[in-house]
């Protein structure tokens, strides 16, 4: 699950339903580090941007804060960087969304069966079908 899908799970937006019920039919809901920075930056947009109310931040970030060490997440070691770097050469994808994407065949390549990606962006969801992923409705 990249950031863009992880976000929805704090933030009420459209696809947050869908990727609430994908959570929790998931066996394991797995991520990359970067997501941690990156879903606590979405939470204090939302509230920069007043679609979130300070009552409502606080509660979305302390949800989000308990629950993700209960997340599996992949370290950005350098041979998932390298692969980032890979990936950019081959797809119109942006270097964090790579970093999801090769975090996600970190993953599928341990063998665990049934690795589902999911990510709102489009580009990326092209390139992850391109990777040979399994994508979320």
């Amino acid at each position: 699950m990249d950031t863009s899908c992880l976000a929805k799970l704090y933030l009420l937006e459209e696809g947050s339903v869908r990727m609430r019920e994908a959570a929790v039919a998931a066996e394991q809901v797995t991520t990359s580090k970067i997501a941690y920075a990156e879903t606590r930056a979405a939470l204090a947009r939302a509230l920069r941007d007043r679609r979130l109310s300070d009552s409502q931040f606080a509660e979305s970030r302390g949800k989000f804060d308990s629950e993700w060490p209960d997340l599996t997440s992949s370290d950005v070691s350098d041979s998932i960087l390298q692969q980032a770097g890979e990936l950019v050469d081959r797809h119109p994808i942006r270097g964090l969304d790579a970093i999801h994407l090769a975090s996600a065949k970190h993953t599928r390549a341990m063998n665990i069966a049934g690795v589902v990606f999911a990510t709102a962006d489009r580009r990326l969801r092209d390139a992850a079908a391109a990777e040979g992923f399994a994508l979320t409705d």
